[in-house]
């Protein structure tokens, strides 16, 4: 079951990353069509979206409670595709491609188009609860990036982003405060855990929610 339904998020994601790059005018807009089109997301790379849409639907009962948070951390995982492309030098990576200066382009507009998902899928909420979510999310890439800057995989570098995940998922679901300290502090210790099968991580955030 939680194999299928981890198809099925992937697929949504994949999906709504698409629209949101056809949305994209300016001329690096090709190139993150051009990156989302040529490749499947993987479960490792997309795991911190995945987890805050499992948590946002655990906390809320509602399916899509979290897509925007999910959204804007998926976009931050192709923005360190391209991070990565930069120092890594493989004939493959957009930086080869498309050539450094579009290659770092590229890479701004994904983190900008995160930024502008998130704002956009937190209009309404109060503006505490807001600034929260986006101060969170630029956290996040900050260490995201640093851990792509120190040499880590970027399966690995997106743990860095599990604390984000939370606390959007809670955000956007309507968790109280100590729900959300709770939360976060389960997502922090996840981030600085061995690397766990993501199965195992939904079923634990399930059970964190229950436990908050």
């Amino acid at each position: 079951m939680i194999r299928e339904s981890l198809a099925s998020d992937l697929t949504r994601l994949a999906e709504s990353l698409g629209r949101i790059a056809e949305g994209v005018t300016a001329t690096h807009g090709a190139l993150l069509r051009h990156q989302l089109a040529a490749r499947s997301p993987s479960e490792a790379e997309y795991a911190p979206a995945l987890f805050c849409l499992r948590l946002a639907e655990a906390i809320s009962g509602k399916r899509d409670a979290g897509l925007a948070g999910a959204e804007s951390l998926a976009l931050l995982a192709e923005m360190g595709r391209v991070l990565q492309g930069l120092e890594d030098g493989r004939a493959s990576s957009p930086a080869q491609a498309w050539g450094m200066p579009r290659a770092l382009n590229a890479g701004d507009a994904f983190f900008g188009l995160a930024q502008e998902c998130l704002a956009s899928g937190t209009e309404g909420l109060p503006p505490r609860r807001r600034l929260l979510a986006l101060a969170s999310l630029d956290a996040g890439a900050r260490a995201f990036s640093e851990a792509l800057g120190a040499g880590a995989r970027l399966e690995d570098a997106v743990r860095a982003l599990f604390p984000a995940g939370a606390v959007l998922a809670a955000v956007l679901a309507g968790a109280n405060e100590e729900q959300t300290r709770r939360l976060t502090a389960y997502a922090e210790a996840l981030s600085r855990a061995p690397e766990r099968p993501l199965q195992e991580v939904l079923s634990g955030a399930t059970a964190a929610v229950q436990a908050a």
